[in-house]
């Protein structure tokens, strides 16, 4: 039953399609990240871990001056 409304809708054309652009989608993503540098993992990797980043000094920077002023958020 399910082959006949496959062959009268014409479904299995989107099935090929959707299978294929699968296939596209998932080589470029493996092959962007097979090809980038080591350095550039070895970076992302200890991201969490620094303790000097911009955006952290800012986030603390706000929180001691809503402290002081008594302003919570």
């Amino acid at each position: 039953m399910l082959q006949q409304v496959t062959a009268a809708t014409g479904a299995s054309h989107w099935a090929i399609a959707s299978l294929l652009f699968f296939i596209v989608v998932f080589a470029g993503i493996a092959i962007r990240v097979l090809r980038a540098p080591k350095s550039h993992y070895d970076h992302l990797a200890h991201l969490p871990l620094e303790e000097d980043t911009p955006a952290k000094n800012a986030a603390n920077s706000l929180a001691s001056t809503a402290h002081v002023s008594g302003r919570e958020s």
